[in-house]
């Protein structure tokens, strides 16, 4: 990873952990957060928008939150997303995020998400604070986060 990438990376998970990291002052408190506010694309998106990417399987824009339910991996939830521009079952996406960042997020049915696309995958934010709660990394990006520890 060179180290323009890192520092991108770096400031991209900071602005979703910052709120954890007011909070607390911990080190574990910032790394607990970033964890619990980060995933893959392959791993948290499944359907498609008509016009998203092949590298992220959601399009940009904004999207209604239709449902919340528990998901098969423990301590995640899946949201039922649907296009605010159109209203057709073809543009649902299913997202899986840790329950913490979901909680933490303010989010509750009929809210909007907005979603846009990133150099390190997707940011998901609530419509309404602009504040990210999610970042979907594509998998490379992921796998060089999982096997880089980070050093404080």
């Amino acid at each position: 990873m060179t180290p323009k990438t890192l520092a991108c990376l770096t400031l991209a998970l900071s602005a979703v952990a910052l709120p954890a990291f007011a909070s607390s002052t911990a080190a574990s408190s910032l790394v607990d957060s970033i964890a619990a506010s980060v995933g893959s694309i392959s791993d948290s998106i499944k359907g498609s928008s008509k016009s998203s990417s092949r590298a992220t399987g959601v399009a940009e824009g904004d999207y209604q939150l239709m449902q919340v339910a528990a998901a098969e991996q423990p301590g995640h939830v899946t949201l039922t997303l649907q296009a605010v521009d159109n209203a057709s079952d073809d543009d649902q996406v299913l997202v899986t995020v840790p329950q913490q960042a979901f909680d933490r997020s303010g989010l509750g049915p009929a809210h909007t998400v907005s979603v846009s696309h990133r150099p390190y995958g997707v940011a998901f934010a609530n419509q309404q604070t602009g504040q990210a709660f999610f970042l979907a990394l594509t998998d490379p990006w992921y796998r060089e986060l999982v096997n880089q520890p980070v050093r404080l």
